[in-house]
């Protein structure tokens, strides 16, 4: 070793040629490494949110997640799982096990079999179940608030019609997949009876809910059926009701018979009042 120091020492020419090759290489690799924000990682968790509005921790537990902790009994393929209920959501944390052949299977079965048509004991009322993929490349990376200025006179609606518009524009830029939105609220629609009316042609309230649910269904569609001579244009629509502030007719059927009650209602639609919106990107 002593006369390998020696001869470098002796030869300081070869030493300096020897560095700057090292000190190039370096170089050359540094700019070949690949460097990601995100890299490829996979850490092999799922997140199930379930929606329950109006539900109680309690029935949460006992109406949403349970029915779902048994149906992920039954995949092959998880290692664990664990879920906390709070008022109107329960959120539901998948652990696949890291010995798993294949991983992606098991992702794919949740997804199949985690849905509120496949789980038999799951309350009608709950409103939506979303699974999501803890993948980093998935996750959000920007968080967006919109609200009115201290002392605006903007109304909700405007508010709801920005974040739409900031939405389109942020869907049409490169690399962004998907949106997420926070702090919506449904929109409202109050239809006020009359109850002089309504004890006058002996019409209860209960048959008036039931009346305007059965027409105002969920499905939509326009088509056309023959009636006499010419034809008549069909539709089936959700809100098929007058426009705000105007009044309309109720129809009521009544001791077997189809009879046409006109009962004044009045639809008015109005915003949720909430005062922030969150855009995910």
């Amino acid at each position: 070793m002593e006369k390998l120091f020696a001869y470098f020492t002796s030869n300081k020419l070869l030493v300096n040629i020897v560095v700057l090759f090292v000190v190039i290489l370096g170089l050359f690799s540094v700019s070949r490494i690949k460097q990601e924000v995100f890299p490829m990682t996979d850490i092999d968790t799922m997140i199930i949110n379930i929606k329950y509005p109006g539900a109680s921790p309690e029935d949460v537990e006992l109406n949403a997640v349970i029915p779902a902790e048994r149906e992920l009994a039954t995949i092959t393929g998880i290692k664990e799982y664990s879920s906390f209920s709070i008022e109107n959501m329960a959120t539901i944390y998948v652990y696949i096990d890291q010995e798993a052949a294949n991983k992606q299977r098991v992702k794919d079965e949740v997804y199949r079999k985690i849905t509120r048509s496949n789980l038999d004991d799951l309350s009608p009322d709950v409103d939506e179940i979303r699974i999501i993929d803890a993948n980093p490349r998935l996750m959000s990376v920007l968080s967006l608030g919109v609200t009115a200025a201290p002392g605006s006179t903007v109304n909700d609606k405007r508010i709801y019609e920005f974040a739409r518009e900031l939405e389109d524009r942020l869907l049409k830029i490169d690399g962004v997949s998907e949106i997420r939105k926070a702090g919506y609220r449904d929109r409202e629609i109050h239809v006020d009876a009359s109850p002089p009316l309504l004890a006058e042609r002996y019409i209860s309230l209960n048959e008036l809910v039931q009346s305007i649910g059965s027409r105002n269904v969920r499905n939509t569609g326009v088509g056309e059926r023959p009636r006499g001579v010419g034809r008549q244009r069909c539709r089936i629509g959700t809100g098929r009701g007058e426009r705000d502030g105007e009044q309309g007719t109720h129809g009521h059927r009544a001791l077997g018979r189809e009879s046409r009650k006109h009962t004044t209602l009045r639809r008015r639609t109005s915003w949720p009042h909430a005062p922030q919106r969150v855009i995910e990107a």
